[in-house]
């Protein structure tokens, strides 16, 4: 009877277990593969996922290309993060063939005036006296809209310090037009991270970003 009662016990066990790992597994093959089920929600915060899906650092990085992106490599990996809105439920995202060149390039759908943001996943280590720079190309389908390609800064414990803190930005529309920005990096600032953000009704296209440490 003790014997059967701890079978079963230990069945109940194992049976959670499997669920529990399933689950894991499942997130952690969502998060390399950069499926979000829901733009307005993520696990990636939350125990335990935040230890299977935490962001990349590029620590001490040398001059040259740090990140470059014409969206046209699948990965496995995911290297861009939650598309961030202002007003939920207005706003998408897809891989579009209307690039430069009718390559592939990153088409951010916006139904609303509000602001909205997109970031990289990497965080890139800095020092006091850092030089980089921005390149990319923008185009808008709409009126009354902003793009930009940006930088937000972050502190030794990667708490942001400043979402907005060096921005390239357009609000010419109907054709591609490259933007660039040099930022210089000040004392506090131990993290930068690479976004894409934009407001108002439009559709935004984004091709060939790259960005530099000189």
């Amino acid at each position: 009877m003790i014997f059967r009662l701890f079978a079963k016990k230990n069945r109940k066990l194992l049976i959670w277990a499997t669920i529990f790992v399933s689950v894991l597994i499942g997130y952690l093959i969502k998060s390399l593969l950069g499926i979000d089920f829901f733009d307005s929600m993520s696990l990636s915060s939350h125990f335990p996922f935040k230890f299977i899906a935490s962001s990349s650092i590029i620590t001490d990085p040398k001059p040259g290309v740090l990140l470059h992106e014409d969206f046209e490599k699948w990965r496995i990996k995911r290297i861009w993060g939650i598309l961030w809105m202002e007003e939920k439920g207005k706003v998408t995202k897809k891989i579009s063939k209307e690039g430069i060149g009718n390559s592939r390039c990153l088409l951010i759908s916006s139904n609303s005036n509000k602001a909205w943001s997109y970031s990289n996943r990497k965080f890139i280590e800095v020092r006091n006296g850092d030089i980089f720079r921005i390149d990319g190309f923008v185009k808008i389908d709409g009126e009354k809209a902003i793009a930009s390609i940006g930088v937000s800064a972050f502190d030794e414990n990667q708490k942001s310090i400043n979402w907005d803190y060096v921005r390239a930005k357009t609000n010419k529309t109907g054709m591609w037009i490259e933007i660039k920005k040099r930022l210089h990096i000040s004392e506090k600032i131990k993290y930068i991270k690479l976004n894409l953000s934009g407001y108002g009704t439009a559709r935004f296209y984004f091709d060939n970003i790259y960005f530099r440490k000189l």
